[in-house]
């Protein structure tokens, strides 16, 4: 029985996919508060660093995925974009207000869960609306989305350490804390994306009355369950190098090197800005390309992890601020295009009337043990190791090989797999007609 990729899907053009990248990004910078300021919220509130990491996973964590698994149920009509997804934007931006006031810890996870609810939504509706979009100069749609993210990570520590420096040039730190002006400062732009996006009441509807949710997607697994554990296995380790990496890069450049955190958030987010786009805009140029149809994204995902080792071993071990940039900016690409790719092949292995479903099930997963495991347990190493400047890099650097070394083994075991999951499903699809 051959399925209809068409059916309820409206082909989104290129605008709205910048638009869904622009967002993407955004929430991103704002994820991205924690790893900016953790030095100063570290000071203003006694922290150690498993409660610094438990604050950058967690609590985001627990609201994100219940919140995600309900935006990957059935639809039964219409969905127009603009509207909720500026609504989402206004939800976290209100959320990320209350954690740059907070008064105590507690208040700082109840800001991060309310945060994680403002943008679960988000990315199961752009993921399925990018489904219906053709690769934008031979680059898939998927791997600009992913791009988008990888940017706000960047621009987010750059332009929190800019406004950081800013705040303390301007003498506030003796009446407030700098980090607080700065990640309120942070949020005026979203104020902007979200009035464009209210704007666009008629652009790019997802009418999908067919296509199934969460219950349809894993009862599909059901019949296939070891390949597709061994490819969420793999997806959840490389996100877990991506996330530990961002939560604590700009933290391991500062111990490391004595470095303020003005002065690691800019450093960092140089490398950052460079080094992300490079990696996911790679990965969706590769997904365009045959050899990725025929050999699916095994050799991919394992070549990925495999780059991440010796670079995040260089960074740890790195003697100045110039080397680690540069083994920073490899594991940055590395674990980038990893990334990138375990997004780009899920939509090859899951039926085109499954993908909302099994996008939201994706997302669940990578953001439990990717998101909230890396910082996590990046922390955790860190306080159980650090005797000086160079613990927390050296955590860094367990919990990242030990990733890479899962997601080795994942794709060895499963890129066969995969491959003919993959042929299986393009050979029993309708290719969307032409325009």
């Amino acid at each position: 029985m051959k399925l209809d990729v068409t059916a309820g899907v409206r082909t989104t053009g290129p605008s709205m996919v910048a638009l869904l990248g622009l967002a993407h990004f955004a929430g991103y910078a704002d994820r991205a508060i924690p790893a900016v300021f953790a030095p100063g919220l570290k000071a203003t509130f006694a922290l150690s660093d498993v409660q610094l990491g438990a604050l950058q996973g967690a609590p985001f964590v627990v609201s994100y995925v219940l919140a995600t698994l309900w935006a990957g149920r059935r639809t039964t009509g219409p969905v127009r974009p603009g509207p909720r997804v500026g609504l989402c934007i206004l939800l976290w931006t209100v959320a990320a207000v209350v954690f740059a006031l907070a008064p105590n810890y507690p208040t700082l996870l109840g800001a991060r869960m309310a945060f994680g609810l403002g943008q679960a939504a988000f990315a199961p509706m752009a993921l399925a609306m990018l489904a219906g979009a053709r690769p934008i100069v031979g680059i898939q749609p998927v791997g600009i989305f992913t791009a988008g993210s990888a940017t706000g990570r960047s621009g987010g520590i750059l332009l929190g350490g800019l406004v950081l420096t800013l705040a303390a040039a301007a003498g506030v730190s003796d009446r407030v804390d700098p980090w607080r002006i700065a990640a309120l400062l942070m949020l005026v732009p979203n104020l902007v994306l979200a009035a464009v996006f209210l704007s666009r009441r008629t652009a790019g509807s997802v009418p999908d009355p067919s296509g199934g949710g969460l219950r349809d997607a894993l009862s599909w697994v059901s019949g296939r369950p070891l390949t597709v554990v061994l490819y969420m296995v793999a997806a959840c380790g490389t996100v877990m190098m991506v996330q530990s990496l961002g939560a604590w890069s700009p933290s391991i450049i500062g111990r490391q090197f004595g470095m303020g955190p003005a002065s690691a958030a800019f450093l960092v987010g140089v490398a950052t800005l460079i080094a992300a786009p490079a990696g996911h805009l790679l990965a969706g140029r590769s997904g365009t390309l045959p050899w990725f149809t025929v050999q699916g994204p095994g050799p991919a995902l394992g070549i990925s992890a495999a780059v991440a080792i010796p670079a995040v071993i260089g960074l740890s071990l790195a003697p100045t601020p110039a080397l680690a940039a540069a083994c920073l900016a490899v594991l940055i690409v590395a674990s980038g295009f990893g990334a990138g790719i375990a997004l780009i092949g899920l939509q090859g292995l899951a039926p085109v009337p499954l993908r909302r479903g099994m996008n939201s099930l994706f997302l669940a997963l990578v953001t439990v043990f990717g998101t909230a495991g890396g910082p996590l347990i990046t922390g955790a190493v860190s306080d159980r190791i650090a005797s000086n400047s160079l613990g927390l890099g050296q955590a860094l650097a367990i919990v990242v090989v030990g990733a890479a070394l899962i997601v080795i083994a994942a794709s060895l075991a499963g890129a066969g797999g995969w491959r003919r999951l993959t042929a299986e499903i393009r050979s029993d699809s309708v290719a969307p007609a032409p325009l």
